[in-house]
């Protein structure tokens, strides 16, 4: 009875946590007391976007809170937020609100930061933000963020922000970009979470543009954006939101006044922007001849309606198709039958008619998908053209025996006369029991029918129940739009040149009419750009040359010269690190304001409210052993010998400590990683330390050879040395 009594009221308490972040404090008089239970109340994202980049402002309140069964003491708090975001994002800005304003966080190299910090008085209100480089099992680097911020106090709110520039993810005639939220939310107080999250966004090339949840938000039509006073503006409750998976934003964005093109110049440099779209012309690729094969039956899945599925493919038929090419439907009326005699011209009037028939004729309960092939062979047979079959199609029974599906493939596609290219429109649901296994591999209902038939003519698919709603049109443009493939694109001012261009295009090499190309480069030279587009259409090599006279003048156009910057760093940062390197990469990350593995964001400032001295180069060669005679009278720290292989000495001198004090040591790699830490206590009257490190981590693995950061603590006392490990 007595278990069950502490079981219920274990589940009573965590029935309090609605929300579980990743704060955690520690007490900064008693360290050893640690505290991880914290709750929200107030979240804001603002998102602006800037062409081809959006600026992301996270902005958090919250307060250490009691849980059902203890609270913290009254000492204050350092806390500590670890974060992720997402991939290619540039952290340019943080900052902490003292109760009437914002106080921005300064860029620094990373020791001053950590000494700026440390040295500053406890009782005084101070943040300090880092990024760790770490390898993923794969050896990818994964970048790591952790903010800190003190002093904090029970039921004491503290209200931070963050700022970071991401590359917006293009689609067909939308934009779109994700928040991770997860990482700076705590909990509420109950599982009725109701805290309202205000978003605001705005787009300050098309303010008209209305952006739209689609993820990430339950009721999301239940909490629209509203404009006011230009930007849009929402409040969604807390319970509706998924922190952990993020929350994605798409709005309207049409590249219909041509390439965008955007400058910037400074003391460095100039610096320029390029989106633009295909600019593949009807003339300048072959004439589709597009017969469109209905056999959509019941069983389609469950987040798509059929007037939504037919919807989008007609979408596919109005935008993809040019009224030099032709079109015509195939479907089942007992019998299959075409819904025109021949093939005519694909004009968007022709189209939207052909697909209101498609509406008013009777819908098949039954799939007849092998006889409408064999008469969409014959179709194109007796016309002697090539062409293109597109397939709607729901069935699933048509691979199961093998037999069935070979059979199809014998009697349709190899008997064409003319080379006939399968793009599919897979609306069916998972059918277990078509399931097969073959060459370590499980087909489901007409999968291996479909594969076959898009390899084979070099075609491809589009399976719906693999796709959201959100994105099933760019699935479907990917497959259905013409494109120029293998797409290189050559920006070259007049008089000059461009050079170190990053592609933000995700590796995409495919990109059909209406999906933008986007790269972010250095120039010199002058307008107008001459933009040469290569590629391939149609098999065949592509090149149309685009002259843009005209710049978009976006505001904070600064930032091409930030977010190019940060691009560089990471490249240097994929190469070996000497100390030259090093360097530049903290120097630059600190002139452009965006945050580096070799640079940190701290309040107070470099010039703030707190006095520091710079960081000095340790000579140890000359360390003397400590004697009675000569007490030290001032903190320093040695090493012997230094360069090490096997291990190291390190010694550390202190005034005479008129009380106990503990001697905090940690050693950190370049990439700003603790690799190792010591603790000792030291008894009234010590003035010195002693101790051997072997060179290993705190797991016993041996450590690479390398440069290593010791940082040492002692009371109100701080030293940096640094030291080599050779081996």
């Amino acid at each position: 009875m007595k278990k069950l009594i502490l079981i219920l009221w274990f589940m009573v308490g965590i029935s309090t946590l609605s929300i579980a972040g990743s704060f955690s404090a520690t007490g900064l008089n008693d360290p050893s007391e640690r505290w991880n239970y914290f709750v929200t109340t107030g979240f804001t994202v603002l998102l602006d976007n800037y062409g081809q980049f959006v600026q992301i402002e996270i902005q958090s309140r919250s307060h250490m809170s009691c849980t059902n069964w203890r609270c913290p003491t009254g000492q204050p708090f350092q806390v500590k937020i670890p974060f992720r975001l997402p991939e290619g994002a540039v952290l340019t800005s943080a900052g902490l609100f003292d109760g009437s304003r914002w106080i921005e966080a300064k860029p620094t190299d990373l020791f001053k930061a950590e000494e700026i910090y440390n040295q500053t008085p406890k009782t005084d209100l101070r943040l300090l933000l880092r990024r760790v480089v770490q390898r993923d099992y794969s050896g990818q680097p994964i970048s790591k963020f952790e903010l800190r911020l003190s002093p904090v106090k029970l039921n004491k709110d503290f209200v931070f922000r963050i700022k970071y520039v991401v590359p917006v993810t293009p689609g067909i005639w939308t934009m779109r970009t994700a928040s991770r939220l997860g990482d700076f939310f705590e909990s509420c107080p109950t599982n009725h979470c109701n805290l309202p999250v205000s978003f605001y966004f705005f787009d300050h090339d098309f303010p008209s543009s209305q952006p739209e949840f689609i993820y990430g938000i339950r009721y999301a039509t239940s909490n629209p954006f509203v404009q006011r006073e230009n930007k849009w503006e929402t409040s969604v409750p807390a319970k509706y939101i998924d922190f952990y998976s993020g929350v994605g934003i798409a709005w309207f964005r049409p590249l219909s006044k041509g390439p965008e093109l955007r400058l910037f110049e400074n003391e460095s440099g100039k610096f320029y922007s390029l989106m633009m779209n295909p600019p593949l012309q009807p003339a300048e690729r072959l004439p589709r001849h597009v017969l469109i094969v209905y056999d959509l039956a019941e069983n389609i899945p469950g987040q798509f309606t059929r007037s939504q599925l037919i919807n989008e493919f007609k979408v596919m038929a109005v935008s993809g198709l040019a009224d030099t090419d032709s079109i015509d439907v195939l479907l089942t009326d007992f019998v299959p039958k075409t819904l025109r005699s021949t093939f005519v011209p694909a004009t968007n009037e022709t189209v939207e008619q052909l697909f209101r028939e498609i509406g008013q004729a009777p819908q098949p309960h039954l799939s007849t998908l092998p006889q409408l092939l064999r008469e969409a062979k014959d179709f194109f047979n007796q016309r002697g053209v090539p062409g293109e079959i597109w397939l709607i199609s729901s069935a699933t029974k048509h691979s199961k025996p093998l037999s069935v599906a070979n059979e199809i493939i014998d009697l349709s596609l190899r008997r064409f006369k003319q080379p006939v290219t399968f793009r599919i429109f897979d609306c069916s649901v998972d059918d277990w029991e078509t399931m097969i296994w073959l060459n370590g591999k499980y087909y489901l209902g007409n999968d291996y029918l479909y594969e076959n038939l898009a390899r084979l003519s070099h075609g491809a698919i589009v399976k719906a129940k693999n796709e959201s709603d959100w994105h099933l049109r760019d699935a479907l443009a990917n497959v259905f739009f013409s494109a120029v493939d293998a797409v290189e694109v050559d920006a070259l001012p007049q008089g000059g040149f461009h050079e170190s261009r990053f592609l933000l295009n995700g590796g995409r090499s495919h990109f059909p009419i209406a999906w933008p190309y986007m790269e972010l480069g250095r120039y010199e030279g002058d307008l107008p750009f001459s933009v040469n587009y290569f590629g391939k259409v149609d098999g065949q090599l592509y090149k149309h040359t685009v002259s843009i006279s005209d710049t978009f003048n976006t505001p904070h156009r600064d930032l091409l010269a930030t977010m190019w910057n940060a691009y560089h760093v990471e490249d240097l940062l994929r190469e070996p690190q000497s100390d030259a390197t090093i360097k530049e990469i903290g120097r630059v990350a600190t002139k452009y304001h965006f945050l580096s593995p070799y640079n940190g964001f701290v309040i107070p400032g470099p010039s703030g409210l707190v006095a520091f001295k710079r960081l000095m180069e340790v000579d140890t060669s000359q360390a003397e052993p400590l004697t009675d005679e000569t007490q030290p009278t001032r903190f320093d720290m040695a090493a012997f010998p230094n360069p090490f292989n096997l291990s190291t000495t390190i010694r550390i001198a202190l005034p005479v400590a008129p009380k106990a004090e503990t001697a905090d040591i940690q050693i950190y790699n370049l990439l700003g990683k603790r690799v190792r830490n010591f603790r000792f206590d030291l008894p009234k009257g010590s003035s010195s330390l002693q101790f051997t490190w072997d060179g290993a981590s705190n797991d016993g693995g041996s450590l690479p050879s390398g440069v290593y950061l010791i940082l040492g603590e002692v009371g109100n006392f701080h030293k940096l040395l640094k030291i080599t490990l050779l081996k």
